[in-house]
């Protein structure tokens, strides 16, 4: 019931997340900005909402399942074990 900046906030967050663990990893990561209201009556999108997906939560898993292929398991698992780590949210 109240206006919020959520697409805006999503975005902003993506590029951060991206850039601290590209700069933990050494290489690019591709990271997705996605908003998912719950419960909302109603759902304004921006006109600027380049780099966001705003999907019903129905359409999450389906949005999910034409995601690229998975990377391979040895750089998943570094991925996960570096982005698990508080240290790497950390302001450098």
């Amino acid at each position: 019931g109240r206006r919020t900046h959520t697409v805006v906030d999503a975005r902003t967050n993506a590029l951060c997340a991206r850039a601290l663990l590209e700069l933990k990893l050494g290489f690019t990561v591709p990271v997705s900005a996605i908003v998912v209201p719950i419960g909302a009556s109603t759902v304004d999108v921006p006109l600027i909402s380049e780099g966001v997906t705003v999907l019903e939560p129905d359409a999450l898993s389906w949005w999910l399942g034409q995601l690229a292929d998975p990377w391979p398991s040895d750089v998943a698992d570094c991925t996960y074990d570096v982005a698990r780590r508080s240290s790497t949210w950390e302001a450098a």
